[in-house]
């Protein structure tokens, strides 16, 4: 056995001897003076190192979204949803408090059209102007259920461990708020999943 002596930039002690008879003789570039030996194992390593790199990657984000944060922000006019309602759902936030601010930053923002296809008016300011926190997540799914119709008082919000868990209970809690004659109206007007649920 013999060891494969590397040179043009080649680093030292990353070579392993390798016998003569597996190569059928030693190979050298023309003008090279590389053994065929040396480029096999750099080539070997480089491979190596490319799958290194992109399980490191692929770490890093699964991490970063286990790590993630999400937020519910909530706004409800003087006198109750019936006269405005604000929300908004945040996900994949670093971490609550930039979950937070994420969603009330939209929830005091609000939408350009309500659920009804209507114009934001004075009272959806009102709610937009009450906007809070209500509640922050990590791995979980949020959804908000409305009654579409203006001037009813049909909302809910709601968080699970899936999006499933999540719309069931926010279509309940609207269907509550709702009344006998607006409950089967409700429907899931937002959702959101944050880092691995879903």
């Amino acid at each position: 056995m013999g060891r494969a002596r590397c040179r043009a930039g080649q680093p030292r002690g990353q070579f392993q001897p390798q016998r003569r008879e597996a190569l059928r003789g030693p190979v050298r570039r023309p003008g090279k003076g590389l053994h065929l030996t040396c480029l096999l194992w750099a080539g070997v390593q480089m491979g190596r190192g490319v799958v290194s790199l992109l399980a490191f990657a692929a770490i890093l984000v699964a991490g970063d979204r286990a790590n993630s944060a999400g937020a519910v922000a909530e706004g409800i006019a003087p006198g109750g949803v019936i006269r405005g309602y604000a929300f908004a759902i945040s996900a994949n936030d670093p971490n609550g408090d930039a979950a937070g601010a994420s969603a009330l930053g939209a929830c005091k923002k609000g939408p350009e059209r309500l659920a009804s296809g209507s114009m934001p008016d004075n009272n959806f300011a009102k709610a937009r102007a009450r906007c809070k926190v209500v509640s922050t997540f990590s791995n979980k799914c949020a959804a908000v259920a409305l009654d579409p119709k203006d001037g009813t008082p049909g909302a809910g919000w709601a968080v699970g461990d899936t999006q499933n868990q999540a719309d069931d209970e926010a279509l309940a809690r609207c269907r509550s708020t709702a009344g006998a004659n607006r409950g089967d109206f409700c429907k899931v007007t937002n959702r959101k999943c944050d880092g691995t649920a879903k």
